[in-house]
Formats: structure tokens, C-alpha cells, sequence
């Protein structure tokens, strides 16, 4: 009978042997990456977020969606009597984003009688403020600025009450100088 329990507790002892080393190895664990990492955001999405910053900092502070508000061509910081077609889209973006969120947005391509200069653009940093204010019964101006360096492009944006110039929200941004971008900024 000993030797049968041995034989036994042999037989048992290969068999859960035998079993162990039949399983599949325990898989090498995954590195895994964030789903939500940084990412970097494209120029609309950059003009977006930007206008999204300034609309909350207005929120509830102005009644202001019922007046018009006056989109600016966005000028260069180095020649501000100049715009570019980054210019003129940085604007339109802002422009848009602000439209989406309620406030009235002048069209200023449809009137007749703005400050416009053949391939200026719709400069409003300019002494022309009182006037435009007067001629079309604007509350406040969009306006902004951009300077370049060798890889990235600096982007000021300002909501500016035209009855006393003062800036009631502004942002700051920046971005890659990407070949589309560049290709922008050509006058």
C-alpha cells in the first residue's frame, strides 16, 4: 500500500508538472501610451481656442450680443499698415468662433462705406475709430496683431470698446511657423 501512495503521488506530482509547463507563458505586460496626450493644435483650432478664452472672459460681464461687433484684418506688429491672407483668416476665424457663440458680427464686406484699402485688408488700428464707430454703430472692434520669428508665429488678439478704446478681453497665443503658415504670411 506505501507503494501505491508513492506511485500515486508520482503520477499526481507529474501530471500537475506536465500541466504547468503545457500553460502559456504569462504575456509581457503593454506599454501603454496616453489616448490624451498633448496635442498640437492646427491654426483654426489655435484661433478657436484663443476666441473660446476671450468669450469666456466676456461672459456675463457685457451686453454685447446684441451689438455689433466689428471684425479687423489682423495685422502685421512690424508694418501694421499691412495685412496678409493670415492675417484676413486669423480674423475671419475669430470672427466666426464669436458667431457661433451668439454676438452679432458686423459683415463689414458688405458695406460701402468702411475704411477699406485694396489689399489692406480691414485695418482698424488705425486714428479712423471715432468714424467707423459713428458710420456704423459698432459697440466694439476685433482686433489683432502677429509678429514672427524663426519658428513660431506670436498672435495679440483684443476686444476693444470703441466708445473709450479700452480692451475688455484679450489673448495671447503662439504657434508653429509651418510651411502653410508661411505660405500665409506672403503679402
Amino acid at each position: 500500500m506505501y507503494g501505491m501512495k508513492k506511485t500515486l503521488l508520482a503520477a499526481f506530482a507529474t501530471v500537475i508538472l506536465v500541466t504547468g509547463c503545457t500553460q502559456s507563458p504569462e504575456p509581457y505586460p503593454l506599454v501603454s501610451q496616453p489616448l490624451n496626450g498633448p496635442t498640437t493644435l492646427d491654426m483654426q483650432g489655435q484661433a478657436q481656442k484663443a476666441a473660446d478664452s476671450m468669450l469666456l472672459s466676456i461672459m456675463g460681464k457685457f451686453r454685447m450680443k446684441k451689438q455689433a461687433i466689428l471684425p479687423a484684418s489682423f495685422v502685421d506688429e512690424r508694418n501694421m499698415d499691412i495685412t496678409t491672407p493670415f492675417g484676413r483668416l486669423l480674423s475671419r476665424q475669430f470672427s466666426n468662433r464669436f458667431t457661433q457663440a451668439g454676438y452679432s458680427m458686423l459683415e463689414i464686406k458688405l458695406r460701402k462705406n468702411i475704411l477699406l484699402e485694396k489689399g489692406h485688408g480691414q485695418l482698424i488700428l488705425t486714428r479712423e475709430l471715432e468714424k467707423i464707430r459713428d458710420a456704423h454703430d459698432v459697440y466694439a472692434v476685433l482686433a489683432g496683431s502677429y509678429v514672427t520669428s524663426q519658428n513660431r508665429i506670436f498672435i495679440s488678439a483684443q476686444l476693444i470698446r470703441l466708445s473709450d478704446g479700452l480692451t475688455i478681453a484679450a489673448n495671447d497665443f503662439d504657434m508653429p511657423l509651418t510651411r502653410d503658415v508661411r505660405s500665409l504670411l506672403v503679402k
